[in-house]
């Protein structure tokens, strides 16, 4: 079976099935098509929830500015966000993504400046090296709607890569009733908010805030939760 064409035509479940034996450039073949087709990745993130997890890191946590690393970045629209409401906080902002087209997209005033630079991954971010990628460069790790695209084992490589980094920023969609999140396109990851938050815990780091703090009541809502981690180890 052809899985790149059946997934661009909308046959998710043919992409999830065979997502571990697929390449990294098989797997970044398509994101490029979609966006080439639709010209954007939309903008699945809730800046007003991100915002006020910023605002309690620069505030009461006392980090009056700050370097970040946007895993997943698309074309940009969360890093415009962000330079509109924190540029006085943001001491610079390094935004990557394995789609060479989404970031060939980001708009020239965010391009343009200084404080902004993006990265092309042509392989895994656990797979880069301390010269290639050195934690210590950064304080916030900032990523939305990115990690239910790998499995739970990549989640784990990522996060020991990432480890030491001192704030985590993560926003991923949960089902509030099913453990398994694979339920819309190309989502892979299976595990529980729960599961998620203990997983960080054994990396190091703490759950400071969630938002929201409860699922939605209804069955037929799945509920994107946004979280801030600290790392407290050591």
């Amino acid at each position: 079976m052809d899985i790149f064409n059946s997934t661009v035509k909308g046959d998710y479940d043919v992409y999830r099935r065979n997502y571990e034996r697929m390449s990294f450039r098989e797997r970044q073949e398509i994101p490029d098509k979609w966006f080439e087709m639709k010209g954007t990745f939309g903008a699945a993130f809730r800046f007003d929830r991100v915002a006020p997890l910023i605002t309690y890191i620069h505030h009461p946590i006392g980090k009056k500015r700050f370097h970040i690393f946007e895993f997943g970045c698309g074309e940009g629209k969360l890093a415009m966000k962000m330079f509109g409401s924190f540029d006085k906080c943001i001491l610079s902002y390094e935004a990557c993504d394995f789609c060479s087209i989404a970031l060939s997209a980001c708009a020239p005033s965010l391009v343009e400046r200084k404080k902004f630079r993006r990265r092309y991954l042509d392989k895994q971010l656990w797979e880069l090296s301390e010269e290639e990628f050195n934690i210590e460069d950064y304080t916030i790790f900032l990523s939305s709607h990115t990690l239910e695209h790998i499995t739970e084992e990549e989640l784990r490589k990522l996060f020991k890569r990432i480890e030491g980094i001192r704030f985590l920023v993560l926003e991923l969609p949960f089902d509030p009733w099913l453990k398994w999140m694979g339920t819309q396109n190309t989502h892979v990851l299976g595990i529980s908010a729960p599961d998620f938050v203990k997983m960080l815990y054994q990396f190091g780091y703490d759950l400071l805030r969630m938002l929201p703090n409860t699922f939605a009541k209804s069955r037929k809502t799945s509920e994107a939760r946004t979280f801030l981690f600290e790392y407290r180890r050591g």
